[in-house]
Parts: C-alpha cells; structure tokens; sequence
C-alpha cells in the first residue's frame, strides 16, 4: 500500500509545475478541475499511507481522526482548499500538504519496516 501512496506523490510533483502555470498565468477557473482531481489523490495517498482504502464515499474528517501518519491540522487545511480552490494560495497550500506528506511517508516506512 506504501508504494501505491508514493505514486500520488510523485504524480503531484510532476503536476504541480502546470497548476502553478495556469494560477500565474490568471486562470484559475481552468486550474479548478485538476485541483479536484489532486486534492482527491491526496487523499487517497494519505488513506493508503495509514493502510487504509479510500474512496469518494469515505467520510474524510472521521477516518482521519483515526491516522496515526497526517500533517498538522488537515482537517482544516483540506477545508481551506475546498472552499478556495480557484485561489493561488490554495495551490500553495495543497503543494505544502503534498511535500508534508512526503516526509510522512518516509517516516512510516522506516517506522513499519522496523
């Protein structure tokens, strides 16, 4: 399951540069769908990094409660970025979720492989 969340991450890193683009160049309406779709990959590398299955019907603020492996205040950061998402800032914000997330990563596979 690691693996599979390692993935996400690297898609995001790969993505970014582009969603940056298109919030500098002013366009983000256009940004707004690509948003969606990494915020939902976050998600689900942050479900799979804690060894759970996610989908669209998990509830997000309960399961999260339960991760032993998640940035500080998540909740509310995910929130942020729901409501705003057309905003560059929300891009900044997911962009520091998703290195966050890396490092998290890093530590639960040292952790689980001990």
């Amino acid at each position: 399951m690691f693996e599979s969340g390692f993935n996400h991450i690297q898609n995001w890193n790969k993505l970014s540069t582009e969603l940056a683009d298109l919030y500098s160049q002013r366009k983000g309406q256009q940004a707004m769908k690509q948003m969606d779709e990494q915020i939902a990959n976050f998600k689900q590398a942050l479900y799979l990094v804690n060894g759970f299955s996610w989908s669209e019907n998990c509830n997000f603020k309960e399961d999260i409660a339960t991760f032993k492996y998640k940035p500080f205040n998540i909740v509310e950061r995910i929130e942020f970025i729901h409501n705003f998402t057309q905003q560059y800032h929300s891009y900044i914000q997911l962009n520091e979720l998703y290195k966050e997330l890396e490092k998290i990563y890093a530590k639960a596979m040292i952790l689980e492989s001990k």
